[in-house]
């Protein structure tokens, strides 16, 4: 009950907010234990709530908050989860817990909405201070450590760059230049006998009758040293 002084559209945007501050939609968040077998962690909510009259208290800690991992079918990009480290934090509009059990299609069952308990976490949120630097390039996609110091970088000519080595699977066209030229010359060596280099000869054109293509290097797999 409102008092005989306060307009009741006052009491009203009262009640109004007050309802609002248990509807959760997205915030920030800060890990503060992850589980690697299930893949959810305990996140601590960055943004205080502050009620009137009070100082701003801190949101209570979400656990069991599964990780979105970007990915579909038989292919997905995995990646350990720190402590310390900032996830986007959003809240789903029916409670997820019936989901996460059994997926599908599902009834919620319970009748919570909006609720801090239905968190879901996003990886990759950061505040200004521990942004990257220099980390986004154009015409580039890349895996990089936050210092910078590993990564690596596919550009838009498909050239693929691996601490600042290019890697032997880009550049078939090199190892195939590479090979033809030893088989080249292994093809016009003619061996004076008896230095046995005729036995040589035959053994490396039965191996190599034929130089491979760029395509059948390209295919093959092959890693550059760090």
């Amino acid at each position: 009950m409102t008092n005989a002084t306060e307009r009741p559209d006052t009491a009203l945007a009262e009640i109004f907010d007050s309802l609002m501050r248990d509807i959760h939609t997205c915030m920030p968040g800060i890990v503060t234990a992850f589980d690697r077998d299930t893949q959810t962690a305990t996140v601590q909510p960055c943004l205080q709530r502050k009620f009137k009259g009070m100082e701003p208290q801190n949101l209570p800690v979400v656990e069991n908050v599964p990780i979105v991992y970007p990915g579909s079918g038989d292919l997905w990009l995995v990646f350990d989860i720190e402590v310390d480290s900032y996830v986007l934090l959003v809240f789903s509009e029916r409670a997820i817990a019936t989901w996460m059990e059994k997926g599908d299609v599902v009834d919620p069952k319970l009748r919570r909405t909006f609720n801090l308990s239905d968190a879901i976490a996003i990886p990759g949120l950061l505040p200004g201070p521990v942004q990257f630097s220099g980390a986004v390039v154009e015409g580039e996609i890349g895996l990089r450590s936050a210092d910078g110091t590993k990564k690596a970088v596919l550009d838009s000519s498909g050239v693929l760059t691996v601490n600042s080595q290019v890697d032997a699977a880009a550049l078939a066209s090199k190892v195939d230049l590479i090979i033809a030229t030893i088989h080249g010359v292994m093809t016009a060596w003619v061996p004076a006998p008896p230095d046995g280099g005729a036995a040589l000869k035959t053994a490396w054109l039965a191996a190599f009758g034929t130089p491979p293509t760029s395509a059948a290097t390209a295919s093959t797999n092959l890693k550059v040293d760090a």
